[in-house]
């Protein structure tokens, strides 16, 4: 059984994607400003991704056939949802707290085309899946993490390669289950008590190569020569499995009782939930095969899975982050993508009463009063000669 030592190839995707897990150790300014720097980088890549599919609508209307204004519908559909999506990013700086924290933005949740929603969305699955992993953990000590990769042969036909790895992992869970009630036909994956996976696609220019990640909670070592040749006799074309220990790190964790070391698997999720494809390796063209082999209708192939105790796990939908509900003050910023420029501030306002509403706001109403704060004074100016009204701070009207 190998050490867990495979570098992550996206080290900036879980502090870029969600502030939902754990804390880097480095102070939260620095840690949203390389936030914010990848998320520029991420929407770059979407916005070149947009401005392709919008270059092969324009090929197929010129095409002027019935084929072509078919796929120029679906062309554009696509290149106008990639176009608007995160223009605008709303945070939250809980400058008491010492957080930032994302309140709003409008996506396009195509994640096989768009890397920016890809990266928001392997974000949350792998923080909630890590966050159940502990728990297990905690309650069945006797269980041990590893991470496997499951491969096939590559090929020329993304569809039958992937189907092919598909049905092959479906062999192998279906032989788990039958000796979970039978008690007979043990394979490898019998010692599994919980696994949670996700496939991966690229195509380095030998043919797509589907290939299948996973982490596993057992109560006993993998054979790793065994599951070979198990996976071999199913597969018929590959005996490349790789599995080796996922070893947790310690982080500090701000407690109420002040820092304390708390393990983190946060490595392993990500490998498994990082991209399902990898974008920055994959052409345009390569990326609007795959993902027109694997959701032809739009709606989605289901890429991502679990069994066993990892079953139930509830990932957000929201593309935001929690919010802190305890009325702390904050200060609003509202990012705007730049082309080429990457986000930058358009607009910044205090907000110190925190998220008022009408259960709370006399109690901050009155904390408020008793901090000798004083909140700017605006009026409503009119231009006389456009009519055009403009709210300026009082002490700044003449």
């Amino acid at each position: 059984m190998k050490d867990n030592k495979k570098p992550r190839n996206d080290e900036l995707l879980a502090e870029q994607a969600s502030e939902q897990g754990l804390d880097i150790t480095v102070d939260s300014n620095a840690k949203h400003r390389a936030r914010i720097t990848r998320f520029g980088h991420l929407r770059q890549q979407s916005k070149e991704m947009s401005n392709w599919l919008y270059v092969q609508n324009d090929e197929c209307v010129a095409l002027d056939t019935p084929m072509g204004h078919v796929m120029s519908i679906r062309f554009s559909h696509y290149a106008d949802k990639l176009a608007s999506c995160a223009n605008f990013l709303l945070f939250r700086h809980y400058y008491t707290l010492d957080k930032y924290k994302l309140a709003g933005l409008r996506t396009c949740k195509k994640h096989m085309l768009c890397p920016f929603c890809s990266a928001i969305r392997a974000s949350k699955q792998a923080t909630a899946y890590h966050e159940k992993m502990l728990v297990i953990l905690k309650e069945n000590p006797n269980l041990k993490p590893v991470f496997m990769t499951l491969t096939v042969k590559n090929g020329d036909d993304l569809k039958e390669r992937f189907n092919h790895l598909k049905n092959s992992f479906k062999t192998l869970q279906t032989a788990r289950r039958k000796w979970l009630k039978r008690g007979n036909g043990h394979n490898e994956l019998c010692k599994a008590h919980g696994i949670v996976f996700a496939y991966e696609i690229t195509n380095k220019g030998k043919g797509w190569h589907p290939h299948l990640h996973m982490v596993m909670l057992v109560d006993d070592w993998i054979d790793v020569d065994k599951l070979s040749d198990e996976w071999k006799a199913i597969t018929g074309d590959s005996h490349v499995v790789d599995v080796r220990r996922v070893r947790p790190t310690k982080i500090d964790v701000d407690t109420a009782q002040g820092k304390e070391q708390k393990e983190d698997y946060s490595d392993g999720f990500m490998e498994v939930f990082k991209y399902a494809m990898k974008f920055t390796e994959l052409t345009h063209y390569q990326i609007w095969i795959a993902h027109e082999t694997l959701s032809p209708t739009g709606r989605l192939t289901r890429l991502q899975g679990s069994i066993g105790l990892f079953r139930g796990v509830q990932v957000p939908d929201a593309m935001t982050d929690d919010l802190i509900t305890d009325n702390a003050p904050f200060m609003l910023i509202l990012y705007k993508f730049m082309k080429g420029a990457g986000y930058s501030v358009q607009f910044m306002q205090d907000m110190p009463l925190g998220e008022v509403s009408t259960e709370n706001l006399g109690a901050a109403l009155t904390e408020y009063n008793s901090s000798g704060e004083v909140l700017p004074s605006y009026i409503i100016v009119t231009d006389p000669d456009t009519g055009e009204t403009s709210k300026v701070l009082e002490a700044d009207h003449v």
